[in-house]
């Protein structure tokens, strides 16, 4: 009887580790959420407000991704959705970032010359650049 019960102990010791082991390693390839947002601003072509919101995801040590969403308003004062865009950066060497832009059915690959890691090349560079309202494409 005692036996079995330490038996059973055991075994569920062993499946609650191995689900706790089992758990980061999921949790990594679906993204953390690391950085969202939203800004609004007025169009410089005809003056409407828009706005701007984008979520940013961590998979790896090198990869993260950025996914951004315009809006504008109609005269109802709805925000309608105007499309959308993903880029995916990655370190691929030391000296190499590889920045690929997703919108629609329109693809951009860029390799950029840079030292820094995504992490910083994301706070430094493309977040003050490509996250401040206006409708512009990756730093190249």
């Amino acid at each position: 009887m005692k036996m079995k019960i330490l038996a059973l102990i055991a075994i569920c010791v062993i499946a609650a580790s191995a689900v706790s082991f089992a758990e980061p390693a999921s949790a990594a390839k679906k993204g953390y959420l690391i950085d969202h947002g939203t800004k609004y601003f007025t169009d410089e072509g005809d003056g409407s407000p828009d706005k701007i919101t984008w979520k940013t995801y961590w998979y790896t040590k090198n990869t993260r991704k950025v996914v951004r969403t315009f809006y504008f308003k109609n005269d109802a004062g709805k925000w309608i959705n105007c499309g959308s865009d993903i880029f995916t950066m990655k370190k691929v060497s030391k000296t190499k970032l590889k920045l690929v832009q997703v919108s629609g059915t329109y693809k951009k690959t860029s390799y950029l010359k840079t030292k820094k890691t995504t992490r910083k090349y994301y706070w430094y560079v493309f977040r003050p650049k490509n996250l401040t309202g206006y409708k512009q494409g990756p730093p190249v």
